[in-house]
């Protein structure tokens, strides 16, 4: 605990700018996550001190109102050590210009065995009904991948059902 520890003080999380994108694209890839239409305002970026990417995650909009939470990637040595989590955590209650986020919605996509991860932060899974439409190719996209059974379309906000 105490190396994690010690990892976790030479880290620093920012918004990404655009020099970070080229980074941003091999870790998203490297994961098997989406990388379509990805841009520097919508993510988040955890660095070592050294410089090294650690991990990202964006805010994707989905609309006028609505987000996905989407390309949250964490390198492989980084894991267990809250990188994830805390780029979640900044995303939804701490992420500059966007008012409200729980009455906006912000949605996700997730393998059922990572579901409590999200749990923790407020998401509760959604009916197809409640679910912005502009989800449904990735919905599809991601269940030919992974299965559609093990799938869970999640959703942060003041509406869950």
């Amino acid at each position: 605990m105490e190396e994690s520890d010690d990892l976790r003080k030479m880290l620093f999380m920012r918004p990404a700018i655009r020099k970070d994108m080229a980074e941003i694209t091999r870790l998203v890839k490297q994961l098997e996550l989406d990388s379509l239409h990805m841009h520097a305002k919508e993510f988040i970026v955890t660095r070592h001190i050294n410089g090294v990417l650690v991990g990202c995650a964006r805010l994707k909009p989905l609309g006028w109102d609505f987000y996905e939470l989407a390309s949250v990637a964490v390198d492989q040595d980084y894991r267990r050590i809250r990188v994830g989590w805390n780029l979640i955590e900044a995303l939804l209650h701490h992420r500059q210009g966007l008012r409200d986020i729980r009455l906006r919605g912000v949605w996700a996509i997730c393998e059922k065995k990572d579901y409590n991860f999200f749990a923790h932060h407020g998401f509760l899974p959604c009916r197809e009904w409640f679910w912005p439409r502009s989800l449904d190719a990735k919905i599809k996209q991601c269940g030919e991948k992974y299965g559609e059974a093990d799938l869970l379309v999640i959703h942060y906000g003041s509406l869950s059902l």
